[in-house]
């Protein structure tokens, strides 16, 4: 008898845990090297399967190396089509792509609850039709710097979203980034502020094979390559550089570009320079902290600020708006990726400022207090899920676009394919 009763017991937890299923569906546009998005979408997964979530993650750019663990799971889950916008196809080609990313969401059958969450503005509209086919829910959250311009037909899309309570990432100042001129005051009611978390991305323990040559000066940079403001920053550090030519400077890279130019620039613009070493070390992680010791000045957006900032590194911020140094983190400015009050500021003054002059010597920084446990800030987005409607309403996506729109974007992306195919010869 009990060994009956044992055997009804996990028969019913079995068909429980299976009634109970819950699937979180990304779509975002890599997984691969390393940034603020696969790190952000690493910790959300890892809370979610924590959590009893299945979770998939669909991206569209291939990769060289997969450097977080936990994402490696999804590395077959690319689907280059999405690379484009969905006005770019015909309805024939959008629906079979469409059915390659919903077989697969499906493929372990019916779900209590589906939630597809977009990582860019332009996959948003993707995700909408993939939550309409699955009968799922679709948040927004965009986690670009650099929101393209919408007609105002798409900023229908997003004013509906918005209004559902579909927008995850709706403080005031993310919104006025996605509607710019078509903001109205009234969004205040449907803020949701997204709290950042970052989990640690520095090794105790790691040792890394780099032999820094001596220098009265170690610069470092954090952040992807072919982020818009490297062209900035590597004009401000040539300047100062150039006007500094018996002083010897070590300049180290954490990051890379997608194709490799932007290294191959760096290499070209400072191998002319007689009075600096550049060390290019790609995407690292982690990052072995015995690689800050020498480092006397970090520059970086986002929250890679905070990676050696709370090393007690002087650290100056760029605007990912304008491209400029909004101050350094904690001295003069608490801000992260865009300013506020703070005036516009050059890269070169700031090093100056930060190397030459003890303006920041005796001063003691104020380290915003960003860090949450990823239990504190997940579990907020998905308590998040409750205010939204879950009736199986959906913006209809075909409305967003005029066939002028559809056309432009149709040949776009045909001489697109046709430049990469050619480039790859």
């Amino acid at each position: 008898v009990s060994c009956e009763i044992n055997k009804e017991f996990k028969i019913f937890i079995l068909l429980q845990a299976k009634f109970d299923m819950k699937k979180y569906v990304f779509l975002t546009s890599s997984i691969g090297n390393m940034g603020g998005a696969q790190m952000f979408l690493s910790n959300k997964v890892e809370y979610l399967r924590k959590h009893g979530w299945e979770v998939e993650a669909f991206f569209f750019n291939s990769f060289n190396e997969i450097k977080i663990p936990n994402l490696k799971r999804f590395e077959n889950n690319c689907i280059p089509e999405l690379m484009y916008k969905v006005q770019s196809y015909s309805s024939s080609q959008r629906n079979a792509i469409l059915g390659r990313i919903c077989s697969y969401i499906k493929k372990d059958g019916g779900c209590d609850m589906i939630v597809v969450e977009s990582l860019l503005t332009h996959l948003a509209f993707w995700a909408e039709l993939v939550a309409e086919r699955v009968h799922g829910i679709h948040i927004v959250n965009y986690l670009e710097e650099d929101i393209p311009v919408f007609s105002k037909r798409q900023i229908d899309f997003f004013d509906f979203k918005l209004r559902r309570r579909e927008c995850l990432n709706a403080s005031k100042k993310s919104l006025q980034r996605l509607f710019k001129n078509f903001y109205l005051d009234e969004y205040e009611s449907f803020f949701f502020v997204l709290k950042p978390f970052c989990s640690n991305v520095i090794d105790e323990n790691d040792e890394i094979n780099i032999d820094l040559k001596r220098a009265d000066y170690t610069i470092l940079s954090i952040g992807r390559l072919d982020k818009p403001y490297i062209q900035t920053l590597l004009n401000e550090l040539i300047c100062f550089i150039g006007l500094h030519p018996q002083t010897r400077f070590n300049l180290i890279f954490i990051g890379g570009s997608a194709d490799g130019y932007v290294e191959k620039k760096i290499s070209s613009l400072f191998g002319v320079l007689e009075n600096v070493n550049v060390y290019l070390l790609g995407y690292l992680y982690p990052i072995p902290k015995m690689l800050f010791e020498n480092v006397n000045v970090s520059i970086a957006s986002s929250n890679s600020v905070l990676v050696t900032a709370e090393l007690g590194i002087p650290t100056i911020v760029i605007d990912a708006c304008d491209f400029h140094a909004i101050g350094v983190y904690g001295y003069d400015t608490q801000n992260k990726v865009f300013r506020t009050i703070e005036p516009l500021r050059k890269v070169s003054e700031l090093l100056n400022d930060v190397l030459l002059t003890d303006k920041y010597a005796n001063a003691k920084p104020v380290i915003g207090n960003d860090e949450f446990c990823a239990d504190d800030v997940f579990s907020g987005q998905l308590n998040f899920l409750k205010t939204v409607p879950g009736d199986n309403v959906y913006y209809d996506v075909n409305s967003a676009f005029s066939r002028k729109e559809c056309l432009i974007a149709w040949i776009r992306r045909n001489v697109h394919s046709v430049l990469k195919r050619s480039n790859k010869k």
